[in-house]
C-alpha cells in the first residue's frame, strides 16, 4: 500500500510540474506576441533629466536605456547619436584584445553630456589618455544614461561588465541623487526574491522582461518623490558606492569615483535641500577617508563657477567637462601606467614598457 501511494504522489508531482512548464511556455509565447521589445518606453513618469521617452527603451537590469542606432537626435540640450548597443559612441566596442586598456565611464546625464555643445568628459578623457600614452591601445566607453541614480548605475555595471571587460571603471554621481524627502529608487534595494529571479531570466525570457517592465511602471507611478525616479536615501547611496567598489575589486578592475560637489552652503540658515547637500558632502568625504573609496572632486577650487552652466540645476559646462576629464586623468594616470606595464610583461612582443 505505501508503494502505491508513493507511485501516485510521484505521478501527480510530474503532472503538476509538466502542467506548470506548459503554462510557462504558453505565457512566454503570448508575451513575445504582445510585448514588442523595440517599443519606446511606456513608463508614465520619469525624471526630467531622462528626456523624451521615445528615445528610451526598457532595460531589465537598470529600468531603461537609450535606444540603439539613434541618428542625430536633438534632446537633452544637445545633438547626439547612439551605436548598436545604445551608447553615445561613434563606434561599437568589438572583442577586447588582451593588450588593450578599456576605461568604462558609468554615470547619469552629466557623464552623458546633456546640455553641452561640445564632447562629454569620457570622449575628452579618451583623447587625453591617448596623448599621455601614444603607443598604447586605449579606449574609453561612455555608458552614462540620462536620469540614472547610483542604484541603476550599479545594476547597469553588473549587467555589462562580463562583455565589456573594462580595466578601469569611473563612477560619476552627483548630489541630486540623494533624497531630500522621497526615496523611490531605494525600493530597488528591497526587491524580493521573485524580482531577482525575473532579472536572472530576463536575458532569455520576454515574459520576465514584461513583468519587470510592469513592476518598473508601478514604481515609476509611486507618489514618493515628485522629483522623479532618481532619488536615493543616503544610506542606500553609500552602500551602493561600497558595493560597486567591492564588485570592481573582485573582478580585478581599477575603480575611481567622481563626485563633483558644487557650492557647499553654510549650515547656518540653510534650507532643507542645502542641509541635505551638506550631509552628502560630509558622508561622501567619509567614503574616501574611512572606507578607502578612491574619490575625486574635479569641480572645486579656483574657477569653479565657470565649470557650471547658469541656472538652478548645476550642470557642468564645456569647461566643466574639460576639468572633469583632466581630473580623472590625474587620478588614474599612475594606475593606468601600472596596468600598461603589467601588460608589457605579459605580452613583451606586442606592447612596450612605458616610462612614467
Amino acid at each position: 500500500m505505501p508503494a502505491i501511494l508513493q507511485y501516485r504522489a510521484i505521478r501527480w508531482t510530474l503532472f503538476a510540474v509538466s502542467s506548470l512548464l506548459a503554462l510557462l511556455i504558453l505565457a512566454e509565447i503570448g508575451a513575445r506576441i504582445v510585448w514588442d521589445k523595440k517599443d519606446p518606453l511606456s513608463f508614465c513618469k520619469l525624471p526630467p533629466s531622462a528626456g523624451d521617452r521615445s528615445l528610451l527603451e526598457f532595460d531589465a537590469a537598470a529600468g531603461w536605456r537609450l535606444r540603439p542606432n539613434l541618428e542625430e537626435q536633438s534632446a537633452f540640450g544637445t545633438v547626439f547619436y547612439t551605436n548598436e548597443r545604445g551608447l553615445r559612441m561613434d563606434h561599437l566596442m568589438p572583442y577586447k584584445p588582451p593588450t588593450r586598456i578599456r576605461v568604462a565611464c558609468f554615470g547619469d546625464e552629466i557623464g552623458f553630456g546633456a546640455n553641452i555643445a561640445g564632447s562629454p568628459y569620457p570622449a575628452l578623457l579618451e583623447g587625453a589618455l591617448r596623448r599621455e600614452f601614444p603607443d598604447a591601445d586605449i579606449e574609453v566607453a561612455n555608458l552614462s544614461v540620462p536620469g540614472y541614480s547610483i542604484l541603476r548605475i550599479e545594476q547597469r555595471l553588473k549587467d555589462t561588465i562580463a562583455w565589456l571587460r573594462p580595466d578601469v571603471v569611473i563612477l560619476q554621481s552627483f548630489a541630486n541623487d540623494v533624497a531630500i524627502q522621497g526615496v523611490r529608487d531605494s525600493q530597488l534595494t528591497s526587491a524580493g526574491n521573485w524580482e531577482r529571479t525575473l532579472r536572472r531570466c530576463a536575458p532569455f525570457s520576454r515574459l520576465a522582461c514584461g513583468l519587470l517592465e510592469k513592476r518598473e511602471a508601478a514604481r515609476a507611478n509611486s507618489p514618493l518623490d515628485s522629483a522623479g525616479l532618481r532619488r536615493v536615501c543616503m544610506e542606500d547611496y553609500l552602500w551602493s558606492a561600497l558595493r560597486i567598489r567591492d564588485f570592481c575589486r573582485a573582478n580585478g578592475v581599477i575603480f575611481q569615483m567622481v563626485a563633483p560637489l558644487w557650492k557647499r552652503p553654510n549650515a547656518e540658515g540653510a534650507t532643507q535641500e542645502q542641509r541635505c547637500l551638506i550631509e552628502y558632502a560630509g558622508r561622501i568625504r567619509d567614503l574616501g577617508i574611512w572606507h578607502n573609496v578612491p574619490l575625486h572632486n574635479p569641480l572645486e577650487g579656483e574657477g569653479a563657477d565657470s565649470a557650471f552652466l547658469p541656472g538652478e540645476n548645476p550642470m557642468p559646462s564645456d569647461i566643466g567637462h574639460a576639468r572633469i576629464a583632466k581630473g580623472v586623468l590625474d587620478s588614474i594616470r599612475l594606475r593606468v601606467w601600472n596596468r600598461l606595464n603589467e601588460l608589457a610583461e605579459a605580452y613583451p612582443k606586442k606592447i612596450k614598457t612605458v616610462d612614467y
